[in-house]
């Protein structure tokens, strides 16, 4: 039996997580969070949010139950072995940390600079991805229920700038000068490679800066798209010129295809910022026309999903960090999937586990 996705496991404790599991589907992040790669989630209990009451409302009606939710999740999977006190993280709700605290043999998760705080009531809780933590209350963020308006949200430049995983971005975008077009023009809809992307990607080092901006430009459109606003099929140009087209599954995630087949999925959507909305994503959407300039060919072989079969073979053998480098020049003849099915699914699996047949193959 498959383990549980993060779904599965909070319908599966209902009577502890069904507010929970309902609030996480009310605010579309159910088909979000099931594609993270890790992540942990401090989930108030049904007692948690019963008692929290209008505090819950009062936050939902000026802010958004995903900022909510957000701010009760990390993104990497942490389980209750790691959690030491005096520990800080940061959430996957933008400008807002927690502090891991102890007491009386007790681990407690508070809020950074502000007033939240809950006991962690029971650890470890499972799933395919990561780690549930359920809390005896709800995490309300103090800046959001301090004033009766809303506050100004940050620009997009503020949001790529305040957000841990993406200084790889925040990086390239201060190198090139295009945070300031994030900081002033809008609207704009950014799908936002993490840290972890840019680490597959393996960027040239002898791009140029012109190569690397019109790198940033094809992922970003002009005008603010939200998830809904986002439907199979659809095809949306970006700034470089080039052509995404959105992909939705059964379940629901979002990815993204480039015109040169490489497949980003939304691991975190509708991020609102002041001029636009930011969607995080898991690969970096390389431009067609740039390829040569700027993937290795480490990274070609990583975000081509026909070569998925080849990066197995090539992960296997343990060679993958020979094409890491741009310093040496290799030429390769990249079997695609279709090729290595020919095969048959047997003989395969036979050379997968024959590192010399294998290398002989590839070789």
């Amino acid at each position: 039996m498959e383990p549980r996705d993060i779904v599965q496991t909070l319908s599966a404790g209902s009577l502890l997580f069904s507010t929970l599991t309902q609030a996480v589907v009310d605010a579309g992040l159910a088909g979000t969070l099931k594609s993270f790669r890790a992540v942990t989630v401090f989930a108030p209990t049904n007692d948690a949010f019963k008692a929290a009451g209008g505090a819950v409302t009062d936050f939902v009606s000026k802010h958004s139950l995903q900022e909510l939710l957000l701010f009760h999740t990390l993104d990497f999977a942490a389980p209750s072995a790691n959690l030491k006190a005096g520990q800080t993280f940061k959430t996957m709700l933008p400008g807002h940390s927690v502090r891991i605290e102890e007491e009386g043999g007790n681990l407690y998760v508070q809020q950074i600079n502000g007033n939240a705080r809950a006991k962690v009531v029971l650890e470890d809780v499972a799933f395919n991805t990561g780690f549930i933590h359920a809390l005896d209350a709800v995490l309300i963020p103090t800046m959001a229920i301090a004033s009766t308006a809303a506050p100004a949200r940050p620009t997009v430049a503020e949001l790529v700038s305040g957000t841990e995983s993406l200084s790889t971005l925040r990086m390239l975008a201060t190198k090139t000068g295009f945070m300031q077009e994030l900081a002033e023009e809008g609207p704009l809809t950014v799908f936002a490679p993490t840290d972890t992307a840019f680490g597959f990607f393996a960027l040239a080092a002898n791009a140029s800066n012109d190569a690397i901006l019109m790198l940033l430009r094809n992922h970003v459109t002009n005008g603010a798209a939200a998830a809904a606003d986002l439907s199979d099929s659809m095809a949306i140009e970006t700034q470089a010129g080039g052509i995404l087209t959105v992909v939705i599954s059964e379940g629901g995630v979002v990815r993204i295809r480039t015109e040169g087949g490489i497949v980003a999925t939304v691991t975190l959507a509708d991020i609102l910022a002041f001029n636009g909305i930011v969607h995080i994503v898991d690969v970096v959407l390389e431009p067609k026309s740039t390829a040569p300039s700027l993937l290795t060919i480490a990274g070609f072989i990583r975000v081509q999903e026909n070569l998925s079969t080849l990066k197995t073979a090539v992960d296997t053998l343990g060679i993958m960090s020979l094409f890491e480098s741009d310093m040496q020049e290799f030429t390769v003849f990249a079997p695609t999937n279709d090729a290595f099915d020919l095969l048959g699914a047997s003989t395969v699996s036979s050379l997968l586990d024959d590192a010399d047949a294998l290398k002989k193959l590839l070789t």
